[in-house]
């Protein structure tokens, strides 16, 4: 349905030309509102910090062109709810975020010109603060120091003409801008719908088609040419915008409480099932234990023995080598020495006409 009334639109060009697209639309559709006398107008939220700065200053360079914000500007240090800190440009005509319950002067008597969130308009200076217009028309005198962040010394003050979707969910517009210059990727069903209902009579939703488009091919298999169309882009523009990631809730602390406690429960019942069948096998836990600790004493000084063991062992072998080598060259010497005592024995015994008979002997030498 706002593909068909035209109030959902991929916008084309980088992020800077989305941005300019973005800017332009509001001055333009916040002229419409003006001059038909709307008491609501126009807002626009982005979905993080950077995107609403960025939108925030395009908005101002053109209403600084246009003569509406004045040439009395002033470069303060600042710094957000989440610490951030930037460089914030104020002029007269300057619409600012406040991020605290702020005090002011109004009509003589102390009162509050705005809370976290509310938008201000800056309609001069003082010596020290400045004057501030809130949404009904009041107008009060600010101190610096109601203004100024204790740790930082920055003022607590922010980009007025766009802000989050977060800081927007307590707003209500004539017409809104839900601005995507980064595509939809990060948004989900949550803040889409936050994003999306915030006005009254019409909401425009702008989305970079480049940061669409990248998407959808980086979500396509390696070598896919397939040219990618049209409806392609709002089909992954649909997923992201309805993608519900699961929020916990208070219950279910108490679901895991209870599914801790069932645990436990069965556990304990397990436990005392096992101690049943081994007193039924007639175990003795007693002397398991014993026998296991003492087994473990052992195992954990002979392991710190092994590693002496070893070297003690290629030690003593290679002294066991040398010997047996020494043993086998006298073995084989003697045996050269018997073989040479036979012969000369059997030569005697053919000289003298007597038959000579070798026979092992009971202790393993030769006899005769």
């Amino acid at each position: 349905m706002k593909r068909e009334d035209g109030t959902a639109l991929l916008v084309g060009g980088d992020y800077g030309q989305v941005v300019d697209r973005i800017a332009d639309l509001y001055i333009a559709r916040r002229d419409i509102l003006l001059a038909s006398g709307a008491r609501r107008g126009i807002t626009i939220s982005a979905l993080t910090n950077a995107d609403a700065a960025a939108i925030s200053e395009a908005v101002r360079r053109r209403l600084k062109q246009r003569g509406e914000i004045a040439d009395d500007e002033i470069v303060y240090r600042a710094i957000d709810q989440r610490s951030e800190t930037y460089d914030l440009p104020l002029a007269t005509g300057d619409k600012v975020r406040l991020f605290r319950q702020t005090s002011a002067r109004i009509d003589g008597r102390r009162g509050i010109i705005g809370s976290n969130g509310d938008i201000v308009t800056i309609v001069g200076r003082m010596e020290d603060g400045l004057k501030l217009r809130d949404a009904a028309g009041r107008v009060g005198d600010v101190e610096w120091r109601r203004m100024m962040d204790p740790g930082s010394d920055r003022l607590l003050l922010g980009f007025g003409h766009a802000l989050t979707i977060d800081s927007a969910q307590g707003i209500t517009s004539g017409e809104h801008i839900n601005a995507l210059p980064r595509g939809t990727a990060g948004i989900t069903s949550f803040k889409a719908y936050t994003a999306e209902s915030r006005h009254v009579t019409q909401v425009w939703t702008m989305i970079s088609e480049a940061a669409v488009f990248e998407a959808v091919k980086t979500g396509r298999p390696l070598g896919d040419q397939e040219p990618i169309a049209a409806d392609q882009l709002w089909d992954r523009v649909a997923a992201d915008m309805s993608e519900k990631p699961y929020k916990a809730l208070g219950v279910d602390l108490l679901t895991m409480l209870r599914r801790d406690h069932e645990k436990a429960v069965d556990g304990f019942i397990r436990a005392d099932h096992r101690l049943q069948q081994q007193r039924g096998e007639r175990r003795q836990h007693g002397q398991e234990i014993h026998a296991r600790l003492r087994a473990d004493t052992v195992h954990r000084a002979l392991t710190g023995q092994i590693g002496a063991l070893g070297a003690a062992i290629v030690k003593n072998g290679e002294a066991v080598s040398a010997i047996a080598n020494n043993i086998t060259e006298h073995l084989m010497a003697l045996r050269a020495s018997l073989e040479c005592t036979l012969n000369r024995i059997e030569e005697a015994g053919a000289e003298h006409g007597e038959p000579v008979v070798v026979y092992p002997s009971p202790h393993g030498g030769p006899s005769i």
